[in-house]
């Protein structure tokens, strides 16, 4: 081929980036010094440190396209769309609490308020990029009143959970109210500072979190929450 050559080297570009994404599924899927608040699975991470899902987007240039410039763009369209695909996965599957799952529409209002990090114009015009959503960012708009005064201000709650499995929507049972809690995030048991008073919890049949009935259930609804953990049920 005449011209600039690009097709020939988008074409021997666009084998070398399929190969080298595959072997970082392959490598992400390995299981031996996994964390266990990070769970890598086909090019998703949920990270429940954190209480976010990131999924990575990668696409090679089309070697049809004149130029590498011309062919970012369309790369960068499908590299999106597969970040979203990857989402849209691991949402469906992502337990919330008591067996609880992600209907639709929650599903779709978290994809539309995905963040877009870590992206990476190749000079060939491939793309990759990675589309991140929080907990909760599949709540419907108002579903959680907005923390004012004194209530922004209130650092997360701390909870101590002896035994129990990872949600990212527990609902916490006091007495005979059940609280929706905000946004939540995990960590080991071992990292709980000396000077954090944590609220004691265990788990229910139904995966709820069972806290001391003589807390006040308003004062624990939409908080933000560092759940500490003890042994994480699978």
């Amino acid at each position: 081929m005449g011209g600039s050559g690009f097709p020939a080297r988008a074409a021997q570009s666009a084998r070398r980036l399929s190969l080298l994404a595959g072997a970082v599924l392959v490598l992400a899927a390995a299981p031996a010094w996994a964390d266990p608040l990070v769970q890598e699975s086909h090019g998703v991470v949920v990270d429940w440190r954190h209480g976010t899902v990131t999924a990575r987007g990668v696409a090679a240039a089309d070697w049809r396209m004149p130029s590498a410039d011309v062919a970012r763009a369309g790369a960068e369209r499908r590299a999106r769309s597969e970040g979203r695909n990857h989402l849209v996965e691991t949402l469906r599957n992502l337990p919330l609490g008591g067996g609880r799952k992600l209907d639709e529409a929650g599903i779709a209002r978290a994809v539309e308020r995905a963040r877009t990090q870590h992206v990476d114009y190749q000079s060939n015009g491939g793309v990759t990029l990675e589309l991140v959503v929080g907990f909760g960012d599949w709540d419907e708009p108002g579903a959680t009143p907005a923390a004012t005064g004194t209530a922004a201000e209130n650092p997360p709650l701390a909870l101590r959970l002896g035994e129990g499995s990872l949600a990212a929507e527990p609902r916490l049972l006091i007495g005979e109210a059940e609280v929706a809690l905000g946004p939540v995030s995990y960590a080991p048991a071992g990292d709980l500072a000396a000077d954090v008073r944590p609220l004691t919890v265990r788990a229910d049949k139904k995966g709820r979190l069972v806290g001391d009935a003589k807390l006040d259930p308003a004062e624990l609804a939409h908080r933000r929450a560092v759940i500490y953990v003890q042994k994480i049920q699978r």
